[in-house]
């Protein structure tokens, strides 16, 4: 059974302040560490026995590829843990989530054109990184 998780919990060094999502791969916390200022994230993907094997594959791909890619899209890399005690903490990305504005919806064309083009500019930049 997975050890519950509560904020003032240390992992990797990293204070856990804040679960704020919890999702089918893993769960995503507001961590800290008193040498860092920059608000950072921390993300416990779900490797239990029995889990689905997905769950493994994206985490060992995204624990390869974080450190390696950059832009003001890629949250920084800061830091991972092993198999034993997986982890990856990043820098947060200022600003708001798209799932926060489904209450919104329908959104202004205009708007929903303007998330669009920063999207395909994200994606334009990870592509040129090989991602």
């Amino acid at each position: 059974m997975a050890r519950q998780l509560s904020p003032g919990d240390v992992i990797g060094g990293f204070r856990l302040d804040e679960k704020f999502h919890h999702g089918g791969l893993g769960s995503l916390w507001k961590v800290s560490r008193q040498d860092i200022t920059a608000p950072l994230v921390m993300k416990l993907p779900f490797l239990l026995p029995g889990e689905d094997p997905l769950s493994i594959v994206s985490y060992e791909t995204e624990q390869m590829i974080m450190p390696r890619v950059g832009g003001g899209h890629v949250p920084g890399f800061i830091a991972a843990g092993d198999f034993d005690g997986p982890y990856l903490v990043m820098e947060q990305i200022a600003g708001q989530s798209l799932k926060d504005r489904l209450p919104e919806l329908p959104l202004p064309a205009a708007e929903v054109a303007d998330i669009g083009a920063r999207i395909a500019d994200a994606l334009e930049d990870l592509h040129k990184q090989r991602v």
